[in-house]
């Protein structure tokens, strides 16, 4: 019964509402992000802290596995770079051996993190959020996974960075002023000092997987940032003020 209430619940849900994705087309066009849309990722960063609490425990062998689809998976950054240079918008092939030995390196440093192992939603994207009526954002996956926080951070951050990388003129004053309130919040909120230490590979396979469906200027941006937040010991999300083609 229990079971059958929490899918009549969840489909109640699915009909009420619109897709984050929907809800920021206007600012694709005008430009200028919105007190409302500004609050949309403000409840989205809250959201993802209550997800990521408590700790679920110290288990290397888990986090460890969990890391393995980042680096080494079909879709793992390793796979996304092996399918490049595919044309002129891409990387060549030296900066790409560049991009490759970084992220040894950051295998390396990440493995020993266990202490970091949470509850995630790992799948994230915008159109798995639900804004519904009142301006409340509801998250239609559960956080049933294990992993890092940040790969959940990096799937809001790097959606819009590629929100912002397709609409250039967009992003000064609309999709930067979001990617903003949600660093904040979530780094004021959750308490994890050590986020922007870790955020690096995970933002780079996020960067190269949404580059990997675009072209032109906006491919371009997207290698340029993984390749530059690689180069980093520790993300500065103030950084993403001056994003451009």
């Amino acid at each position: 019964m229990a079971d059958s209430l929490s899918e009549a619940l969840h489909l109640l849900v699915l009909n009420q509402g619109v897709s984050l994705h929907h809800a920021l087309q206007r600012l694709a066009v005008e430009g200028l992000a919105s007190a409302g849309e500004i609050e949309l990722l403000v409840a989205l960063a809250r959201s993802l802290v209550r997800s990521h609490q408590p700790a679920v425990g110290e288990e290397p062998g888990v986090y460890r596995k969990s890391l393995q689809s980042i680096f080494q998976g079909e879709r793992g950054v390793i796979a996304l770079l092996d399918a490049l240079p595919a044309g002129a918008d891409d990387p060549d092939e030296g900066r790409l051996q560049a991009m490759e030995r970084r992220l040894v390196g950051w295998r390396w440093r990440l493995r020993g993190r266990a202490e970091r192992l949470r509850r995630v939603h790992g799948g994230l994207s915008f159109e798995g959020v639900r804004v519904l009526p009142r301006g409340e954002v509801t998250l239609l996956s559960t956080a049933d996974a294990l992993g890092d926080p940040a790969l959940d951070v990096s799937a809001v951050a790097v959606s819009l960075l590629a929100l912002g990388a397709r609409e250039p003129l967009c992003w000064p004053d609309g999709y930067r002023l979001l990617s903003d309130a949600f660093w904040s919040t979530y780094l004021a909120e959750s308490g994890d000092h050590e986020m922007l230490d870790v955020a690096p590979p995970f933002l780079a396979w996020r960067a190269l997987q949404a580059a990997a469906g675009l072209s032109g200027g906006a491919r371009r941006a997207l290698h340029g940032f993984a390749e530059e937040v690689l180069a980093q010991s520790s993300f500065d999300p103030d950084g993403l003020r001056g994003m451009a083609r």
